[in-house]
């Protein structure tokens, strides 16, 4: 056990810490600036988002078709509330896929009749459920024309890259403090997301126009 004359100092927000952050301001905005904050009572500043360039991953097993847009119709399991209904992401794989763009669809076991579904409205659609890591999905976000998808991990990873995003949230979630953190992120929200249609989702989507081009498979 430590003795009383000899704890070492630490920063945090629990009584007893050394450079406790008390400050109501601490919880006003998003949790990324509030951990700025906090860190900055003991000297550490100019904290920015990593963009992510160090996550790398092999793409070359994919069938991408350039250029595509990213889809995560997933979250956690056990909060259905904040998924936006497969057949409505379906309608907007279609939308993507006459604009252009091939729907890549991001995912783990737990979404995969959601994945499915949309693969069904719209067989354009690349399916990568449960075959991606975190580097490739760094990667896949670095060369994507952007992304939409639920306010779920990836699109927090996929953000930080700099894609153009679009995260769409319920009610039950507070953008303001959890939306992702990145140069191109964009949020739609609607009380209940059954109610958002494809065609107001793609209106508020604005993916960049300098993304690969080329329509062979990219490896």
């Amino acid at each position: 056990m430590l003795k009383k004359t000899k704890r070492p100092e630490w920063v945090g927000v629990a009584p007893g810490a050394s450079h406790r952050n008390a400050s109501p301001e601490r919880t006003a905005g998003h949790a990324f600036d509030g951990h700025v904050q906090t860190l900055g009572l003991v000297g550490i500043t100019n904290i920015e988002i990593d963009p992510l360039e160090w996550m790398k991953g092999d793409l070359s097993t994919f069938a991408l078709k350039a250029p595509y847009v990213l889809l995560i119709p997933g979250s956690a399991p056990e909060r259905p509330e904040k998924r936006w209904p497969a057949d409505k992401y379906g309608r907007l794989a279609k939308i993507i896929a006459s604009m252009g763009y091939q729907p890549v669809l991001i995912g783990t076991k737990d979404e995969a009749e959601a994945t499915a579904e949309i693969v069904e409205i719209c067989p354009e659609s690349l399916d990568l459920t449960g075959r991606t890591n975190l580097k490739q999905i760094a990667s896949l976000a670095r060369k994507s024309a952007g992304a939409i998808g639920n306010d779920t991990g990836p699109m927090h990873l996929i953000g930080a890259t700099g894609c153009p995003c679009l995260v769409l949230f319920s009610s039950p979630s507070d953008p303001i403090r959890h939306a992702p953190k990145g140069a191109n992120v964009e949020v739609l929200q609607e009380n209940d997301l059954s109610d958002l249609k494809s065609e107001n989702v793609i209106e508020h989507f604005q993916p960049r126009t300098n993304a690969p081009k080329q329509s062979s498979t990219m490896h």
